[in-house]
């Protein structure tokens, strides 16, 4: 069965628990159930042999001792000592609600504190009843676990990067039911392998050194998605290159307590985590990961996150010269550049880092010249840390239609890249994306394996380019210089006059009209006493510059590099339009009279 034909099956449990939960609750049985099913297929090949052995020992320690053992020898990072499963708690219908807390509490304590995120549960309060407790008063728990137990999740049917996707058509179903976007939750999957392509494109002579080890890093991580495709993708192109010892080591944070738990069961079922971790919190306010650096960071942080409820935490760190907020703090109504400026921190300085990033169009613009936007943009260029930001075409995403970049960050450029941005406009729909047969919510368009290599051959290439779209040659590829997107903003005075019209003078110097003050956004690259004297001075010749306002501001003006102007139609041309509208709206009226 596909993804989509495994998560319709499970998501269809909802119509035998429709009239007990609304639409808001259905998420709370269907995703711990659909935990609580993969775990029982994880184990199924091995549990018989494991109880074989333990049932050797009566010692309680002895036991323990083994168990750990035999996990090890298995690759497994948990295990049920019930005995239990979805399947043997139907044995007995009169028994289930007391058996379901047996095999809830058989599980090892990894599990059980991924269990209780979905409860909304402490996770030492240890009572995972909320899970089965509902669904027995009303009489459903016997049916809902038959339902479960018939769905094959097993890994030889369904792989780690096919589950994920099944957990995340489930959470778009249930957040669409609700009128919630669905996409602070996951990322499209055509997406993330686009933004990891483009992270690791250049790094193929790293995956050939015997035993490396590459870290991945991604601080808010949903259900894993761009983690495991991540792996999926260095794994192959390891294999490509002959080697099998290549290790990946997925680390990830993430705020909402189910969306962790089913990012981390899925990783401790597959042995994702043996020796990454994935954390529960705000990243922002409480980073899990502190002091560490990562080879690999990626991140689709949710668009205009307001942070206004961590505003003191966020303000208090960004006075610290060292701290990961120092360049500078974006509006409370959008953090992605936090999230940026975070992952940034965590940049290996010795051995190099690569970062991808999805965002909106706002922090490319957003804010005047000495603004927390510009200065914090101006910090990618100060440090040369911006390799490259790639638009993507609309309507990709299941819960917007925005506009979308995708940013390339690297402490450690090839010196071909250094003091250098590329710019990709890789917007056209029809060049670089294919229609759906059905629309998910508002994604009506796919990023293709095509349309990808396109991308990346043209970061590859990083120098500029031309593609024919639509019949004509046109720009799709810009390489600028860090410079071209710093300006000095200047302010401009003009004299304050009397009645008479002339110029008030305080110590022989005319005093400047707050009224007629005005300022001029001057490239870095130009002269600003030239620029002054010609495109000021040379209409207002009473104006002068003061320079103790000087700003230095930083933007990347996406859109503007690329306009392409398309002249209006010639008055002629609308005038036969409107005409033949006309004729044919006559004809048709026509029509309808004979038919009367």
């Amino acid at each position: 069965m596909t993804e989509q034909e495994l998560a319709s099956m499970i998501w269809n449990v909802k119509e035998t628990i429709r009239d007990t939960y609304d639409d808001t609750e259905v998420e709370n049985v269907i995703l711990p159930f659909t935990v609580l099913r993969r775990m029982d297929c994880i184990l199924l090949p091995v549990r018989d042999s494991i109880e074989k052995e333990l049932a050797k020992n009566n010692d309680p320690k002895m036991r323990e001792v083994v168990l750990k053992s035999l996990m090890r020898k298995n690759n497994l990072q948990f295990y049920n000592t019930s005995g239990l499963t979805l399947s043997k708690l139907l044995d007995k219908p009169s028994a289930i609600a007391t058996n379901f807390k047996l095999y809830l509490d058989g599980y090892t304590d990894n599990i059980k504190d991924i269990l209780n995120n979905f409860t909304h549960e402490d996770a030492e309060n240890g009572d995972l009843s909320k899970i089965y407790s509902r669904l027995n008063r009303e009489n459903l728990l016997y049916q809902v676990t038959q339902q479960f137990a018939n769905i094959d999740l097993g890994p030889d049917n369904v792989d780690n990067v096919k589950m994920g996707t099944i957990f995340e058509i489930i959470i778009r179903r249930a957040k669409e039911t609700t009128n919630t976007k669905a996409g602070q939750f996951y990322t499209p999957r055509d997406i993330v392998r686009t933004l990891v392509s483009l992270v690791l494109t250049g790094k193929e002579d790293d995956i050939q050194v015997p035993g490396r080890h590459f870290s991945i890093y991604d601080p808010c991580c949903g259900t894993g998605g761009i983690l495991t495709v991540a792996k999926k993708h260095i794994e192959e192109e390891a294999q490509k290159a002959g080697r099998t010892d290549v290790h990946v080591i997925l680390n990830g944070q993430e705020l909402n307590e189910k969306t962790y738990a089913i990012c981390k069961s899925d990783m401790l079922l597959t042995g994702e985590l043996q020796s990454g971790q994935i954390e529960v919190g705000d990243t922002l306010a409480n980073d899990k990961f502190a002091g560490k650096v990562f080879n690999y960071m990626l991140a689709n942080p949710p668009f205009g996150v307001d942070w206004k409820k961590i505003e003191k935490t966020i303000k208090a760190e960004s006075e610290n010269p060292d701290g990961r907020f120092s360049a500078g703090l974006p509006s409370t109504s959008d953090g992605s550049l936090l999230f940026l400026q975070h992952m940034i921190s965590k940049m290996d300085p010795d051995n190099g880092s690569r970062i991808g990033i999805v965002l909106n169009g706002s922090p490319l613009f957003n804010g005047d010249a000495g603004s927390g936007w510009s200065n914090i943009r101006k910090s990618f260029l100060d440090r040369d840390l911006l390799d490259a930001i790639v638009a993507i075409p609309k309507s990709l995403f299941y819960s917007t239609d925005i506009a979308t970049y995708l940013w390339i960050l690297d402490n450690k450029k090839p010196e071909s890249h250094k003091g250098k941005v590329l710019f990709i406009n890789a917007a056209d729909q029809e060049t670089f994306s294919a229609l759906l047969q059905k629309n998910l919510g508002k994604k009506r368009y796919s990023i293709s394996d095509e349309a990808t290599a396109k991308i990346v051959e043209l970061y590859r290439n990083y120098n500029n380019a031309s593609m024919t779209i639509g019949g004509e040659e046109v720009e799709v590829a810009k390489l600028m210089d860090n410079e071209d997107f710093l300006y000095t903003k200047v302010t401009v005075e003009r004299p304050l006059c009397n009645g008479n019209g002339e110029p008030i003078l305080k110590k022989g110097k005319p005093q400047p009209d707050s009224s007629l003050r005005d300022t001029e956004r001057i490239p870095l690259k130009t002269d600003i006493d030239t620029y002054f004297k010609e495109e000021v001075l040379r209409f207002v010749p009473d104006a002068w510059m003061d320079r103790t306002k000087d700003k230095i501001g930083c933007e990347f003006p996406f859109t503007k590099m690329f306009y392409r102007y398309k002249p209006l139609r010639s008055t002629d041309e609308i005038l036969a339009e409107l005409m033949a509208l006309d004729k044919e709206m006559e004809s048709e009226l026509s029509i309808l009279k004979k038919t009367e």
